[in-house]
């Protein structure tokens, strides 16, 4: 069984055409990396003024100090929220705010690349040398819906939230959760019947502190606000924090991959920098040692990082480093030698 483990640099690096040295002229909706979510484009402006609450913190995100990252300043805004009920506001803010962005750079890059993407080809990859019994477990930490458009090419429909599992060959998990996803919320929210998706999003965020928000998740197709106005809804997704601690996904889709795992037998890794320390318990708790693992990443450092991070857990594979990234890693069929 292959597990594919995609991260942020996988969907930064999508576009075959522009690998990620060549610039180019749509890079302004480029999927960002976790440095550049809260960067002065307009589309991320755009963003950010639907959600004021925010404002306050965006100068620590959007230029952080060099000794630090945005996930370690969310980090520590993340600790301060516990005893602060503006700071729970305004992380409530952010998480509206890395839907609304990711979902417009996710429509807009996918009209730019014409579903030309290196997902859509490392998928074709799998499925030439797959056994029509084979299972195949891709993971992705992405908030973007990049590698659901390419499961489609491979008769993979996500119409549902059950669905992420229930196809007998592919499998998505996103620990993390996704732009099109949304947990209901119990307590009651008085503007959530007057169809005002931005009232809506403005009374939940200002009362993000005393909401109770369940675990039932669904697909939403447009936003703000989904396809249940009556209720509330959260965005699920995950805080990008330097320690993650918590998954934001149903907690099926965790029990089916672990009963998954030591099945386990070829193991690849994509833009990853494997700093996940909670899907990383998991992955040794189950994994075989001396598995065969392919390790994707733009450069050596990088690409290091992601195997010492694995070591540090108890993940011992046989690991073959590819420095170039993922554009050069699929158009030279690299992974063909993991799977033949």
């Amino acid at each position: 069984m292959l597990m594919a483990v995609l991260g942020a640099g996988a969907s930064y690096d999508s576009d075959p055409s522009h690998p990620i040295s060549v610039p180019f002229l749509n890079s302004s909706w480029r999927p960002p990396l976790a440095n550049e979510l809260f960067e002065n484009r307009d589309a991320f402006v755009a963003a950010l003024s639907e959600y004021p609450q925010c404002h306050a913190i965006v100068p620590y995100l959007r230029r952080p100090e060099k000794t630090e990252s945005v996930e370690s300043v969310l980090q520590r805004l993340q600790g301060e929220a516990s005893s602060d009920r503006a700071r729970h506001r305004q992380l409530a803010a952010v998480r509206f705010y890395l839907q609304r962005v990711i979902w417009n750079c996710d429509a807009t890059w996918t009209d730019v690349l014409k579903g030309v993407t290196n997902q859509t080809t490392l998928v074709d990859q799998i499925r030439h040398w797959s056994k029509a019994t084979d299972v195949v477990w891709i993971v992705t930490f992405n908030y973007d819906t990049l590698i659901e458009r390419s499961l489609a090419s491979v008769g993979v429909a996500f119409n549902d939230v059950t669905d992420y599992i229930r196809h007998p060959t592919w499998k998505l998990l996103k620990p993390h959760g996704s732009i099109n996803w949304v947990r209901e919320i119990e307590t009651t929210i008085s503007m959530a019947n007057r169809g005002n998706g931005s009232e809506v999003a403005r009374e939940i965020i200002n009362r993000a502190d005393e909401l109770s928000i369940t675990k039932k998740y669904r697909m939403i197709r447009e936003l703000p606000g989904g396809d249940r106005p009556e209720i509330g809804l959260f965005p699920a997704i995950a805080i990008p924090v330097e320690t993650k601690s918590d998954f934001e996904c149903p907690q099926d889709h965790l029990e089916a991959l672990k009963v998954a795992i030591p099945s386990v037998d070829r193991l690849l890794f994509v833009g990853w920098r494997a700093s996940e320390g909670h899907f990383l318990e998991m992955l040794s708790a189950g994994l075989r040692k001396g598995l065969s693992a392919m390790v994707v990443s733009g450069s050596p450092g990088d690409a290091r990082e992601t195997v010492d991070n694995l070591e540090r857990y108890g993940i011992e594979c046989n690991f073959e480093i590819h420095e170039e990234g993922f554009t050069s890693f699929v158009i030279r069929r690299s992974i063909d030698h993991l799977l033949q």
